[in-house]
């Protein structure tokens, strides 16, 4: 049986470590929930690869590219598996958003892979540097199918977390 004094220094011991656990888990709440969105412009970089067999006759590809004018825009909640990411263009109209799948995620990275009917892309944000790396493949530019062509692109962020 434990004395008055012994059962009040318990409760105090468990006071704080229930104050404790309450303090941990609102953190871990809170990371859960944490907000990154980037908005990265005026994506440069390059096309290469081979052209299509119909309007390129399959002839090497390989020339700067860029997006002058044109955004992204990511936002994402840690812990989450999907990012909405948003890409304008320069000309105006409407934003095209589409849904990327995490598929890799460290303290200074994160990858998004979005999957389109006629090709592929890999989003790869970094968080120090503030850029956004996109690698686009598919089969031919344009309406151009039947060859294999990359496009590669870098572009400067802000990025905020809430």
């Amino acid at each position: 049986m434990l004395s008055n004094t012994a059962l009040a220094l318990k409760e105090k011991v468990m006071c704080r470590f229930s104050l404790f656990l309450a303090a941990l888990m609102g953190l871990l709440h809170v990371t859960a929930a944490h907000a990154v969105t980037a908005v990265c412009k005026e994506p440069t970089g390059r096309i290469f690869g081979v052209h299509g067999t119909v309007l390129g006759k399959g002839k090497v590809l390989d020339e700067p590219d860029g997006m002058k004018g044109g955004m992204f825009t990511i936002v994402w909640n840690r812990g989450q598996k999907q990012a909405q990411i948003t890409s304008q263009g320069s000309g105006g109209g409407e934003p095209m958003t589409d849904t990327g799948i995490r598929v890799f995620e460290s303290d200074e990275q994160i990858s998004f892979l979005v999957v389109y009917p006629s090709s592929v892309w890999l989003y790869s944000l970094y968080r120090k540097p503030k850029l956004l790396l996109m690698t686009a493949h598919n089969n031919g530019a344009s309406i151009d199918a039947g060859g294999a062509v990359v496009k590669s692109f870098k572009a400067s962020c802000e990025i905020s977390e809430s």
